[in-house]
């Protein structure tokens, strides 16, 4: 998952100082390849709890897993609306068409580039912090493919 931020960061940074529509555009495919390279890890990511929390209750339970990224992906969405909405308020966004200030722009660059640079960062250290590597991975692949008493009695 790491992996995939670095393009994911780097295409914010190169949006943060993009000047014309086709650094943006060009911006945007270092974005989009960091989100889908981490959207897939973080599914991956996703089995390997349920499976290891299968390992440890000898209860599958992918719904409960399910619902819980649910319930915390909405208000983060909110959150980061806010945040942006907040951000381009104080530097002085003009809404109706106008042509924008300096500041204003800047407002813009920092809502739309820096703040996710810094919730990515920010992701950084829960991912740090899980227990999961290859050799839990490979533990946990080694208990389903050995077939335990309890799974053939029930």
């Amino acid at each position: 998952m790491f992996i995939s931020m670095i393009p994911y960061i780097a295409g914010y940074v190169i949006l943060y100082f993009s000047h014309t529509w086709y650094l943006v555009l060009l911006a945007y495919i270092p974005i989009m390849f960091g989100r889908i390279t981490n959207m897939t890890a973080a599914s991956i990511l996703n089995a390997t709890i349920i499976d290891d929390n299968e390992e440890r209750s000898s209860i599958r339970k992918p719904g409960l897993f399910t619902a819980i990224t649910a319930v915390l992906s909405a208000p983060l969405a909110g959150l980061q609306l806010i945040i942006f909405s907040t951000i381009i308020e104080r530097y002085g966004y003009q809404t109706g068409g106008v042509e924008q200030s300096i500041r204003a722009i800047q407002g813009i660059r920092i809502a739309t580039a820096v703040i996710p640079i810094l919730f990515c960062l920010v992701g950084i250290i829960p991912l740090i912090l899980l227990p999961y590597n290859l050799k839990k991975r490979r533990s946990i692949v080694y208990f389903f493919q050995v077939p335990s008493l309890w799974r053939i009695i029930f």
